[in-house]
């Protein structure tokens, strides 16, 4: 009952200073801690405000027409209509050009001195990945021969330590037999996970 009651009491002070801090700063959460004036404020509830048209009378209406009338009746001056058409097609021609341009990007000159010193990179991390692959086969190869020797239960358990993806290696290096009679001391759900593993 104390819990409500004080989450209650935080939730109502919490929710009060932020409606007096937002009437008094122009925009707290993007902390905007100016203050703001009564006579903005006003401004901008007069500005939200719809301004009240007068209501359209029948004798509106008839002069409405007849302006309506004396427009449609004036003629258009074609000098005024001529440049601005010829301006159009100046602007599409533009655009035009513009787009071939774009179409037409020249390919960069190639820095032969970067892409030699990237490769030489790409070069060197792949030779050092085809070494650590083959000390890894190495040691697996030196591993298997150890644990061919060993009694079954004792290298069951040392290759149960393992990680899945090692100790199916092992396993799979090994003779058929003695990884059968290591997997058979193994449970049948630790079995499956360490043959199942993906590298």
């Amino acid at each position: 009952m104390i819990y409500i009651i004080s989450f209650l009491l935080a939730f109502v002070l919490i929710t009060g200073l932020l409606i007096f801090l937002n009437s008094s700063y122009k925009n707290i959460f993007a902390f905007d801690f100016t203050p703001v004036s009564q006579s903005v404020a006003v401004a901008e509830v007069k500005k939200q405000e719809p301004q009240s048209q007068p209501a359209v009378q029948p004798k509106d209406t008839t002069a409405i027409n007849t302006a309506l009338k004396d427009t449609a009746m004036q003629k258009i001056d074609s000098s005024k209509v001529e440049p601005n058409v010829a301006a159009i097609k100046d602007s599409s021609a533009v655009k035009k050009v513009a787009q071939e341009k774009a179409k037409k990007v020249e390919p960069l000159p190639v820095n032969t001195t970067v892409v030699k010193t990237e490769l030489t990179k790409a070069v060197e991390i792949d030779k050092n990945i085809a070494k650590r692959d083959s000390v890894y086969k190495l040691w697996v190869k030196n591993t298997v021969k150890l644990y061919e020797t060993m009694d079954t239960r004792k290298a069951a358990k040392i290759i149960q330590g393992y990680s899945d993806n090692i100790a199916r290696d092992l396993l799979l290096t090994m003779k058929k037999k003695k990884a059968a009679e290591i997997l058979a001391e193994f449970k049948p759900e630790t079995a499956t996970r360490i043959i199942s593993a993906v590298q």
